[in-house]
């Protein structure tokens, strides 16, 4: 089964860490949705696919782990076949004022 490919953020925008957290949890939604529609796995079977421990999976299925981890989701997303990259955009600039003695 191939599945299509989700461009979730573009790849110049840069996320704060509050964001990136949200993006984070948003793609665990969309993996737990897709194996239970499309390939009826339990927690235990994604696990092993991704070679996770089931205490994981299950923390992550539950929201019990607040802060997943960028490559824990990469795992997860390389099990149900889909690729997830992290994409370096500019670099900031840092603007500094001088303050009048």
């Amino acid at each position: 089964m191939k599945h299509k490919r989700h461009r979730l953020v573009p790849s110049q925008h840069i996320l704060s860490e509050k964001e990136y957290l949200r993006f984070l949890n948003h793609i665990l939604d969309e993996v737990f949705e897709l194996v239970d529609l499309a390939f009826d796995w339990t927690n235990a079977e994604l696990a092993r696919q991704s070679g996770l421990c089931d205490s994981t999976v299950h923390n992550l299925d539950t929201r019990k782990t607040k802060y997943p981890r960028y490559f824990t989701v990469l795992k997860l997303c390389k099990a149900v076949g889909w690729e997830m990259k992290l994409i370096r955009g500019p670099k900031p600039k840092l603007k500094i004022k001088k303050q009048a003695s």
